[in-house]
């Protein structure tokens, strides 16, 4: 995954560190045309605009990337593996966002037997207070 974003750093560990950049602040500021950072994040941003192909003729880096992104892009198994992957992710950031709520349910019911408003709840656990209401009736 890219994430870009500018003047922000998240240090992942000693060995990692992700750079967020946007995009559109780069291009807005006066940046010198002939840095090769900015032609990766042309690259990057269209890969198929005219710009890139004039980029491309000075930059054979770029030019290998673009084939090995069109390789990729034409071999149906590739296709199918990056599809299966995304797939995954998905199901996996699902899988997540469900357990935290059902933990959150749990809280909220463990609250409700202590007798604390629901209001209350619905401020410290995020829960709507319809959704706590409906636990009150389990």
């Amino acid at each position: 995954m890219i994430l870009i974003l500018l003047n922000r750093k998240h240090i992942l560990t000693e060995f990692m560190e992700v750079d967020i950049i946007e995009l559109s602040k780069i291009y807005k500021k006066n940046v010198n045309k002939n840095d090769k950072l900015l032609d990766w994040l042309y690259f990057i941003d269209n890969p198929e605009s005219e710009e890139m192909e004039k980029i491309m003729e000075e930059n054979k880096g770029i030019k290998e990337a673009k084939n090995k992104l069109e390789e990729i892009s034409n071999d149906e198994i590739m296709q199918r593996i990056a599809d299966w992957r995304e797939g995954a992710e998905h199901d996996k950031a699902s899988i997540k966002l469900t357990a935290q709520n059902e933990t959150k349910r749990e809280i909220a019911k463990k609250m409700l037997n202590k007798n604390i408003s629901i209001e209350e709840i619905s401020e410290l656990t995020g829960l709507s207070q319809k959704e706590i209401t409906k636990l009150t009736k389990i």
